[in-house]
């Protein structure tokens, strides 16, 4: 990297990557703009750390969210020319169910108080 260069900078240039947006970015971003009917918000952001020596960050393909007594679940799929919309959905679904499985093992105890 060239000297000065902030690790943000790099971030903006990265994000979003072009298996969550598309190519050519531009283009792609606007599609996505027009015709998704929903945030993104977590899914396809970036989490990591960033410190003095060393940062890393991962691309959010799977998340979760939680606020309160909601768990909000943050999944997708990568859509091409060729993609089945049918296929697509089933594994939107083997993704999601996946997520639940995890989930559903640990149940959420209520809080003192509530």
């Amino acid at each position: 990297l060239s000297a000065g260069v902030l690790d943000t900078q790099i971030m903006q240039r990265l994000q979003p990557t072009a298996a969550i947006a598309g190519m050519p970015r531009s283009k792609a971003l606007r599609f996505i703009a027009d015709f998704e009917p929903f945030p993104r918000k977590w899914y396809a952001g970036a989490m990591g750390f960033i410190h003095q020596e060393r940062s890393e960050f991962c691309v959010t393909l799977r998340s979760l969210l939680i606020e309160g007594h909601k768990a909000h679940f943050y999944v997708g799929a990568g859509i091409m020319g060729e993609s089945q919309a049918k296929i697509e959905w089933q594994e939107l679904n083997h993704k999601l169910s996946s997520m639940l499985q995890l989930v559903s093992q640990y149940p959420l105890s209520r809080r003192p108080n509530e």
